[in-house]
């Protein structure tokens, strides 16, 4: 339903006409869990074998990469519900160690693969989750002021003072308010 009403959308609202996906995107039904997973392990490993990441959550398009921001909240089912652990943070543990195994794999000739050393210091870390801060945040790279909710406050008060900014009245949080900045993005799905 997705891939056909994206079809007709797209041709509508740029005057073209016929198969907008051709034969290659197919719609397929997924039997139980495990398929679901092997999908998606699949999935986010496509970035490592096409040779773009050396980890599949260094690439902006996987699951790996919302996940591990702390994003995925309202875009994806949780992986306790496929891996059966209590908590996510153990889910995506043993997602990550599911996803660097069958990575260090190639499935075909010549196909890219997770580095024997990647995945070796990756089980020296425990498939722990690397961190928020090894992305990059557009709130803190164009953010004008970052900090904490009374920082940035602070210093929205000192530019009005000097006539610096008149714009904004409150700070904006991200990442659940972890930061706060002062100038809002385009892009708040990672807010």
């Amino acid at each position: 339903n997705i891939q056909s009403a994206f079809g007709m959308w797209y041709n509508r609202t740029f005057g073209r006409r016929g198969n907008f996906w051709q034969d290659r995107f197919r719609s397929t039904l997924l039997g139980d869990d495990k398929t679901v997973l092997d999908c998606m392990l699949y999935v986010d490993l496509n970035p490592v074998r096409a040779g773009i990441a050396k980890r599949p959550e260094e690439h902006k398009g996987s699951s790996l990469y919302y996940r591990e921001m702390g994003a995925h909240r309202d875009l994806l089912m949780p992986l306790r519900d496929f891996l059966g652990q209590d908590s996510e943070k153990k889910a995506l543990t043993e997602y990550r160690c599911r996803a660097y195994h069958r990575g260090n794999v190639p499935t075909r000739k010549g196909q890219a693969k997770i580095s024997d050393e990647v995945l070796a210091s990756e089980q020296a870390r425990g498939f722990n989750a690397r961190g928020v801060f090894l992305k990059r945040l557009r709130h803190i790279t164009d953010g004008v002021v970052v900090g904490t909710e009374e920082f940035v406050k602070g210093a929205l008060s000192d530019f009005k003072k000097r006539g610096l900014y008149a714009r904004r009245v409150k700070s904006i949080p991200h990442l659940s308010g972890t930061h706060h900045t002062l100038r809002g993005q385009r892009n708040h799905a990672l807010t």
